[in-house]
């Protein structure tokens, strides 16, 4: 019932419902998972009310609502923790640095490939086709030596080397190189068109 996210069954009268002391094991298919949940999360509940004939039957039996007893955590999928860009300097028809922070919520490893959509950004060679990145640290042992830029995408992409693992709860900062790239006339706080996602080396499966 999507009013209120349970799920409602029925139990025949002949053969008799549910008996007393034995399991029963409902499979239900194809419904959607919540982002994550607690194990034995207490909003799980259960309850049988008497149904319409069972109601006119003498000592009809009757589960008030309870927590079910054995219900496994959610885990939520993979995500970033955070991400922020930043441009120096950020002024309109610039050439500017652009700074891209990441915090990955879980290990990306297996040549993983990181790519930042930045709609209206242009680079200055408009051209498809590597494009150089600083780091900070000894962050550049994650990555291969330089990135690629996809002028139709406006996106930059960047790999893992091989064996190379960015784990979980690790903030590394990826610079590109100055005045590379220009800024447009003006840009919103936050916009919601700057995406940043991670897929498998081939670019086929999102991470």
């Amino acid at each position: 019932d999507t009013r209120d996210g349970g799920i409602r069954l029925t139990t025949r009268l002949d053969p008799a419902g549910l008996t007393a002391g034995m399991d029963t094991e409902i499979t239900v298919c194809c419904v959607r998972l919540p982002l994550n949940s607690q194990a034995n999360d207490p909003r799980f509940l259960i309850w049988a009310p008497r149904g319409a004939l069972l109601a006119q039957m003498a000592n009809s039996p009757l589960v008030p609502l309870q927590q079910i007893k054995s219900v496994p955590g959610i885990v939520r999928g993979n995500y970033w923790q955070g991400t922020r860009l930043a441009f120096d300097p950020p002024v309109a028809f610039s050439q500017t640095t652009i700074t891209l922070s990441l915090e990955t919520a879980q290990d990306l490893s297996d040549e993983a490939l990181i790519t930042v959509y930045m709609p209206g950004i242009t680079r200055v060679v408009d051209r498809d086709g590597a494009a150089s990145f600083t780091t900070s640290g000894s962050d550049w042992m994650l990555f291969q030596d330089e990135g690629f830029w996809n002028v139709t995408e406006s996106s930059f992409t960047v790999a893992l080397r091989p064996d190379a693992v960015l784990a979980a709860g690790r903030v590394v900062e990826l610079r590109t190189l100055p005045s590379e790239f220009t800024l447009p006339i003006g840009l919103p706080a936050n916009n919601a068109e700057f995406l940043v996602q991670a897929r498998s080396s081939d670019g086929v499966d999102e991470i």
